[in-house]
C-alpha cells in the first residue's frame, strides 16, 4: 500500500520566477502528515502544457526539480573539466515539442516515477531546459501548467 497525491502547479502562481517559463519556485510545505516527514518520495510528471511561440529549434523540454534525484542521469560532452559522459541530474520529466502551437505531454510517452527528496518539506524549484541541457529561455513564451503524481512508500 502507498499513499498517493496529485499536485497541480501553475507557473503564474509561483512564489518567484526568473521568467514565465524558465525557473519557478513553489512552497509545498504541507506538514501534519506522517508521510511528509519522510526523506524521499516518488514523483512523476503526468501532465505538462505550455504555449510555445519561439521554440523552433528545441525538440524536447527537460523538466528538472531542485531536490535531489539520486537515480537520474544525463550525458554530457567530455571536455577539459571532466572525462565522463554520464553525470547525475534532477530530471523528473521529458516533453517532446511536436505541436506547432502548444507543447504538452502525450499519451504516447509516459514519464515514470523518479525517487527525489521529499517535495512536501519546504520550497521546490521547477526549471525547464532544452534537450541540450541549456536553461530554456523564450521571451515570447506563455505560462505553463503541470501535474505531479507523488507517492510515499509505507
Amino acid at each position: 500500500m502507498r499513499n498517493s497525491y496529485r499536485v497541480y502547479l501553475d507557473s503564474t502562481k509561483a512564489l518567484s520566477s526568473s521568467t514565465k517559463d524558465q525557473r519557478c519556485e513553489f512552497s509545498l510545505n504541507l506538514g501534519g502528515n506522517e508521510n511528509f516527514d519522510k526523506a524521499f518520495c516518488y514523483v512523476r510528471m503526468s501532465y505538462f502544457s505550455i504555449k510555445k511561440t519561439g521554440y523552433t529549434t528545441i525538440s524536447n523540454i527537460l523538466v528538472k526539480l531542485n531536490n535531489s534525484a539520486p537515480y537520474t542521469y544525463i550525458t554530457k560532452t567530455i571536455d577539459s573539466n571532466g572525462n565522463q559522459n554520464l553525470m547525475n541530474d534532477n530530471i523528473i520529466g521529458i516533453v517532446g515539442t511536436g505541436s506547432s502551437s502548444f507543447t504538452y505531454s502525450s499519451a504516447d510517452f509516459v514519464n515514470d516515477y523518479v525517487k527525489v527528496g521529499n517535495i512536501f518539506n519546504g520550497n521546490i524549484v521547477i526549471s525547464l531546459y532544452s534537450q541540450d541541457n541549456v536553461l530554456l529561455f523564450d521571451s515570447n513564451s506563455e505560462e505553463w501548467v503541470m501535474v505531479l503524481d507523488v507517492y510515499f512508500d509505507c
